[in-house]
């Protein structure tokens, strides 16, 4: 099986969201220097996922993102890192994102009464 081969030995980040109706769900593994075995594993789904690449680096430190697009289901696994870590930067990920919703929904509100 695919997935269990390229799950095996990750560690799955305490950390769901929903967007637009997709479950997201995050896994880690320490190695980057794995992901294009994975990559190649997943790719012999062919059109049933669509894979989405892509590399950050960091000081000394690279990571490797990698999210398998379902039809209802988007699996991230982030590579170089650990669940602790990663889970640290999905909610601060989240916080920027809640902060820019929130002055927008203010700018609204302003521009509206503006117009009354």
């Amino acid at each position: 099986n695919v997935f269990t081969s390229v799950l095996n030995n990750s560690h799955i980040v305490d950390f769901e969201t929903v967007s637009h109706g997709m479950d997201s769900y995050y896994f880690t593994k320490p190695d980057s220097w794995k992901t294009s075995d994975d990559i190649a594993q997943l790719r012999r789904l062919g059109s049933k996922v669509n894979l989405t690449v892509h590399e950050s680096q960091f000081d000394a430190s690279k990571t490797m993102d990698v999210k398998v697009h379902l039809s209802s289901t988007i699996i991230n696994i982030r590579y170089g890192t650990d669940p602790l870590r990663e889970k640290a930067r999905l909610l601060r990920h989240s916080a920027r994102v809640v902060i820019r919703k929130a002055w927008g929904r203010e700018k609204e509100l302003i521009d509206a009464g503006e117009k009354n």
